[in-house]
Order: C-alpha cells, then sequence, then structure tokens
C-alpha cells in the first residue's frame, strides 16, 4: 500500500509549533509547583518536611522531563522553519 499523501511543510511547522507552545506551558506549570512547595515548606515543621521532599524530588523529574521534551520541540520547530524557507511553495512530497 503506498503512501500518496502530499504534505505542506508549514502544516508540519504549525504542528511543531503548537507542540513547542503545549511543552512551554508545562515547564511554566511545573516551576509554578515549584514555586508553591516551596512556600509551603516553610509553613511545615520537620515532620511533614520529609514527604514533601519526595514530593519535591517528584516535580525535579517532570521538569527535568518537560524541559527535555521542550528542548527537542523547539530544535524540531527550528529545523522545520528552516526546511519551509527552503523549499520553493512549501510543498513536500512523501510518497515512497
Amino acid at each position: 500500500m503506498s503512501n500518496s499523501k502530499k504534505y505542506d511543510a508549514t502544516d508540519v511547522l504549525d504542528m511543531a509549533t503548537l507542540i513547542e507552545a503545549d511543552m512551554q506551558w508545562a515547564s511554566f506549570m511545573v516551576t509554578d509547583i515549584k514555586k508553591r512547595l516551596k512556600a509551603v515548606r516553610a509553613e511545615l515543621n520537620s515532620n511533614s518536611a520529609i514527604a514533601l521532599h519526595y514530593l519535591e524530588q517528584a516535580v525535579d523529574l517532570y521538569q527535568y522531563v518537560a524541559e527535555c521534551r521542550l528542548d527537542y520541540h523547539s530544535r524540531e520547530t527550528e529545523r522545520l522553519a528552516l526546511e519551509c524557507s527552503n523549499i520553493k511553495g512549501g510543498e513536500h512530497d512523501t510518497t515512497p
């Protein structure tokens, strides 16, 4: 079965740009959670702080993953923007 679809490079760029924006929001939200956790830590006694420590570690992991994905999608968006500017008419034939 052959794939005869043709994609406009700007369509792919639009998708990559949307993904990049979503990852920027995810990164913002994780940063906001970390700020709020810091405020909660200041209000807790030492026993509760241990439980909070594990939550902070999880948020740090989520932040790392979000930043890695944002970095990837930012680079992909840049690559596709360059491809769009190099392709006359923006059309790219994906037929094998």
